[in-house]
């Protein structure tokens, strides 16, 4: 009787958790980055970059209490547009924001077969389904901000000389 009480006492306390991954390093990084695609013109990286813009030209006017009317469209068009200028840069830090959870999960041989099963026919639809589901807005937003920082303020400024008081 003793026995079985320390049995199923033994069965219910919980395991001791594994330690944590090691570092993935470079390769593994890099195996899981090229699963997503760097093509500017893919829909998460284009809007990506404008979502995160666009926020950012929101953020900056009502901290600076400067929002009125149409400025917000306006800011937003500008920096959207300068972002791209630096997209390639943009796009690559986004990418390694989204693909570092799985580089600490899964080995490079895993990684080369989840991006030959990727490409398959059999296999696109389960990738679109999970890229859609990464959170880009996120990954996108800091290196957009990163980036546009030192523009900010002239933006900014040509905003508010377009859009006077009325």
């Amino acid at each position: 009787m003793t026995a079985l009480v320390l049995m199923i006492m033994a069965l219910q306390t919980a395991p001791i958790p594994p330690p944590p991954p090691q570092d993935p390093g470079p390769e593994r990084r890099a195996a899981a980055a090229a699963l997503f695609d760097a093509d500017p013109y893919t829909s998460e990286n284009s809007w990506g970059i404008r979502i995160a813009a666009s926020r950012l030209a929101g953020d900056v006017l009502t901290e600076r209490n400067a929002n009125l009317y149409d400025r917000d469209s306006r800011l937003a068009d500008r920096m959207g547009v300068r972002a791209k200028t630096g997209q390639d840069e943009i796009i690559a830090a986004a990418i390694r924001c989204v693909a570092e959870p799985i580089a600490w999960r899964l080995y490079v041989p895993d990684l080369v077969a989840l991006r030959t099963f990727s490409k398959s026919a059999e296999g696109r639809p389960f990738w679109s389904y999970f890229v859609a589901s990464q959170p880009w807005y996120d990954c996108f937003r800091q290196p957009v901000r990163d980036y546009l920082a030192p523009y900010v303020d002239e933006d900014l400024q040509i905003v508010i000389a377009e859009t006077p008081l009325r």
